[in-house]
């Protein structure tokens, strides 16, 4: 009987875990600050506080101002040689091209 109880029990430790992780999605967001217009996909945003989230696994990349979704750009995710040290927005020539999040080893590539 005790063996069947340490079973079950160890089953379920487990099954629960995975169980749960199934269902939930990570998402991650950054504040974005910026003094000059830049691009973002197909959206030019002028000078403002802007977040960015991304969901993993997901192809978009939301933006929001004052809590208003104002574009979804299409992304993808890449992998980084380490986890980033600060979330952080890379852009050339005032043209948004990832954005990378504190802890993680992946990043958005826009576009």
């Amino acid at each position: 009987m005790r063996s069947r109880y340490f079973f079950f029990l160890a089953l379920l430790t487990v099954v629960l875990p995975a169980w749960g992780r199934k269902n939930s999605v990570r998402t991650d967001s950054m504040v974005f600050d910026t003094e000059q217009t830049v691009t973002e996909g197909a959206v030019q945003l002028p000078p403002g506080d802007y977040t960015f989230e991304a969901k993993e696994a997901g192809n978009q990349l939301e933006i929001r101002n004052d809590e208003k979704v104002i574009a979804n750009v299409p992304c993808h995710w890449i992998q980084l040689p380490q986890k980033a040290q600060y979330s952080e927005v890379q852009s050339d020539r005032n043209k948004v091209i990832q954005v990378e999040f504190e802890g993680r080893t992946e990043a958005v590539k826009v576009g």
